[in-house]
């Protein structure tokens, strides 16, 4: 049994070094390939930017075309200019009649420190929510310190809602009361598709070269 080393694509075709003397060997494979992940969010750098406050989260709402897990959520975060640490964990609520409803995952705590660089920041799933197709409230959890972290937005009318919320206590469920306003976060989320049926050859293999009993293939 040949088991390649390396993740390849969906199709093309393998070279093997035979020990024997007909030398290489191609075989050639096409299958169904693994799903590409996609993403739902604001991808984009907003041209705003503003402090992430203690004890507080804060959600925007956006629709995922089509079902899957929820691996991580990325938020562009820069460093306030004030000196300290502030801990930050992604939040995935349902969407409740236009508003965040039933809390349906946590990710893993990120802490950013005013020295910490300006860029996009995972905040990954120990256990990857999911998701059917529809719309959901992504966003952020901040800790008990405030102001270290800044974040950048865009200015939508009413994309954003937010509420008081004690970091060590963990993010309420279901959302609570949220207040309103217009600051959405460049925050979006990754799914990997949900896959109907595992990756299958389509069509036999081919081989090529002598064939030869006893002999050591390997990967080239």
């Amino acid at each position: 049994v040949f088991t390649p080393t390396a993740a390849g694509p969906a199709s093309g075709v393998w070279l093997i070094n035979g020990d024997d003397p007909a030398g290489l060997h191609e075989v050639g494979f096409s299958g169904t390939g693994l799903p590409t992940p996609v993403t739902f969010g604001k991808t984009s750098v907003g041209a705003s930017s503003d402090t992430f406050k203690a004890d507080r989260k804060r959600v925007s709402r956006y629709a995922l075309a089509s079902a899957g897990s929820l691996t991580k959520l990325s938020v562009y975060l820069a460093p306030s200019g004030t000196a300290g640490q502030q801990l930050i964990e992604g939040l995935v609520y349902a969407d409740s009649g236009g508003a965040p409803g039933a809390l349906l995952g946590v990710s893993q705590p990120l802490t950013f420190t005013s020295t910490s660089a300006a860029g996009w920041y995972d905040l990954t799933f120990a256990s990857p929510p999911s998701l059917a197709a529809g719309n959901y409230w992504i966003g952020v959890i901040t800790g008990a310190t405030s102001g270290v972290a800044s974040f950048r937005y865009a200015s939508v009318s009413g994309s954003r809602d937010y509420n008081t919320n004690t970091y060590t206590s963990g993010p309420s469920n279901p959302f609570g009361t949220p207040t309103v306003d217009a600051e959405e976060a460049s925050v979006y989320g990754t799914v990997t598709p949900k896959q109907s049926s595992p990756p299958v050859n389509k069509t036999p293999p081919t081989i090529n070269g002598t064939a030869g009993q006893g002999q050591v293939l390997t990967e080239v």
